[in-house]
């Protein structure tokens, strides 16, 4: 699990460090990063998901089995990840901006820090 929790590290890291230079693949990177999480927690707490698991197997999955907050920031990624990804027509000559994706940030920094400090009971200086 140490080792997975080094990969989960450096992905957080380069999804991070896209925040402000390009607000876009952050919020692209950020849905990768949440998928990733809620996976292994899905691993440990439900069992092998199916072949094509997405976020929303995932959260229906651990309903009542993670805190619902997690679940609401999940879907804040989830849903502002579809928003950078899947532009709709009135959309597609907007840019994406920095503060388009504040509630992101903020939703994945709780995220993570559930993952680490609750859910796997780590602190970030220990790996």
């Amino acid at each position: 699990m140490l080792s997975d929790n080094k990969v989960i590290i450096q992905k957080i890291n380069k999804t991070f460090s896209y925040c402000k230079k390009d607000p876009e693949v952050f919020l692209m990177l950020s849905r990768k990063c949440t998928e990733l999480i809620l996976n292994l927690v899905f691993r440990e707490t439900v069992g092998r998901p199916g072949h094509k698991a997405t976020i929303e197997t995932y959260l229906s999955g651990l309903s009542g089995k993670i805190p619902e907050r997690i679940i609401l920031n999940a879907r804040i990624i989830q849903s502002f990840g579809n928003y950078g990804v899947h532009l709709s027509d009135v959309d597609q000559n907007l840019d994406i901006s920095n503060q388009d994706v504040t509630p992101v940030e903020s939703a994945l920094s709780n995220l993570v820090h559930w993952f680490f400090k609750e859910y796997l009971m780590l602190i970030w200086s220990d790996l």
